[in-house]
């Protein structure tokens, strides 16, 4: 590989988001300021490139939800967010997650969260931050609402 294939492939920070089910319900947060839905997770910082996906992934939800125990299944989906006026873009995988116990506490980083429910609640492309990211979580409910319950 060549110094020009790898200046002309796509860079991207990693992002590891988790969609937690409670009672046939998922969590979502609002982030702060924008409003719009996010998950709990966040992206791999540089010093974890070699560290065990779980470990991160746990690390950030403890950051953003405090205490609660969740038990943390496969990948279910991906998607992309792009901020070019930030200077990233990030690939989010998020996994399968079922609550076990604790009250959650929010971050700074969020406003409020909701347990919603797929089968009733409307999603708007204004609610997310790319239209990849809405059709992501648009077809990740219309395929699994049968499952929800």
């Amino acid at each position: 590989m060549t110094n020009e294939d790898i200046i002309n492939h796509a860079s991207f920070q990693i992002g590891l988001k988790v969609l937690i089910c409670k009672y046939g319900k998922f969590l979502m947060l609002r982030h702060h300021p924008t409003g719009r839905f996010d998950l709990p997770g966040g992206r791999m910082g540089t010093e974890e490139k070699t560290r065990n996906l779980m470990e991160i992934l746990k690390r950030e939800i403890t950051e953003e939800l405090g205490g609660v125990e969740i038990e943390i299944g496969k990948p279910l989906f991906q998607f992309r967010r792009h901020f070019p006026d930030r200077g990233y873009d990030v690939f989010i995988t998020v996994y399968e997650a079922e609550h076990i116990s604790g009250e959650i506490v929010i971050s700074e980083d969020h406003q409020k969260f909701e347990w919603m429910d797929p089968v009733n609640f409307d999603f708007t492309l204004e609610d997310f931050w790319h239209q990849e990211e809405y059709e992501a979580f648009r077809k990740y409910f219309s395929i699994n609402t049968s499952n929800v319950g």
